[in-house]
């Protein structure tokens, strides 16, 4: 297990700590590495995301939430990906990768804009027929 200084995803301990303990109860929830077949496909879907057909497709509101400190993430791709949806919106939050393993002002930061997205996008929904 990874020590919690130096970690790249949580500027929180416990919630690292307790992350680390889970995987240590049950080692097979662990990420391993990347296969082959995971890579390529991941090219694909790359790929396909960067096309601006993609992004000019989706008609269903999308709030995409950054981690502004991510060392394993680069925001790039994501700033011009919500930028050619038509109903998309970035939030940057100060924090690192997992920004729910974060310390709770981090995680109120998020729910403040999760929450009323999600409730103005369920207000706007076409009702079912």
């Amino acid at each position: 297990a990874e020590a919690f200084e130096g970690n790249t995803v949580t500027n929180d301990k416990a919630r690292f700590e307790r992350a680390m303990a889970c995987l240590k109860a049950e080692p097979k929830l662990a990420i391993g590495q990347p296969t082959f077949g995971w890579v390529e496909a991941a090219f694909r879907s790359m790929e396909l995301v960067a096309s601006e057909e993609f992004a000019q497709g989706i008609e269903t509101p999308v709030l995409l939430i950054g981690a502004a400190h991510d060392k394993l993430v680069h925001p790039g791709a994501d700033l011009v990906l919500i930028t050619r949806i038509k109903r998309g919106m970035y939030v940057l939050l100060k924090c690192e990768h997992e920004i729910m393993m974060e310390r709770d002002e981090i995680r109120r930061g998020f729910w403040a804009c999760f929450d009323p997205f999600v409730a103005t996008a369920a207000n706007r929904a076409p009702a079912k027929a």
